[in-house]
């Protein structure tokens, strides 16, 4: 679901369905659900740990699965859990970085103290 929704479009969409289409659906049980709140609650504030992030570690902790994520540093705190970056990042060419940069700033709030 998240590949979905960091999507900008159709194409993007049916791509992410691509990837993920071989891998079986892992659904939350009832104590994944409580594992996720308790470990949001927990370190929600503390290190920044999301709640679909918690829930998807509840998920890969109970199926003793080994979570593939770039997110590893909010998930280090989560006990049992096995993490694994899942390829080597290369850096972005020059053109792709100035236009994330770009469409970050459209985005984010105006900072007065950076001007």
């Amino acid at each position: 679901m998240e590949l979905i929704q960091d999507a900008q479009n159709a194409r993007q969409v049916r791509q992410a369905m691509r990837l993920v289409s071989p891998f079986p659906v892992i659904w939350p049980s009832e104590a994944d659900c409580q594992r996720a709140l308790d470990d949001f609650q927990t370190y929600h504030l503390s290190h920044g740990l999301g709640l679909l992030d918690a829930l998807i570690a509840a998920c890969a902790v109970e199926a003793s699965k080994k979570l593939c994520t770039f997110n590893v540093k909010h998930h280090l705190v989560i006990s049992g859990l096995e993490l694994a970056q899942p390829y080597a990042k290369k850096r972005p060419s020059i053109a792709t970085a100035i236009r994330l940069q770009t469409r970050h700033l459209r985005h984010a709030p105006l900072n007065l103290f950076q001007l």
